[in-house]
């Protein structure tokens, strides 16, 4: 059980993205991230110092589909530290 990340690349160019998705649900978790997997494991260290206190250990996959959305697109306002 956990997060995991599936790499592609954008149709028609060499655009690498990754995607999250719960190994147990096999659900998306978000939005896709530009980047390979190294992007994607940059945003959830990112999101675990950041995340909704009120959730145990910051868990991604317990927030809400919209919620996910828009954790990503704060990390990428962000200049994706």
């Amino acid at each position: 059980m956990g997060i995991r990340v599936i790499e592609g690349v954008e149709a028609g160019t060499e655009t690498p993205y990754a995607v999250l998705f719960c190994s147990t649900t096999g659900e998306v978790l978000g939005k896709r991230i530009s980047g390979a997997t190294k992007e994607a494991e940059r945003f959830l260290s990112w999101y675990e110092r950041r995340g909704p206190a009120s959730e145990p250990a910051a868990d991604f996959r317990r927030i809400s589909h919209n919620a996910r959305i828009e954790w990503i697109e704060r990390w990428q306002r962000a200049g994706c530290p």
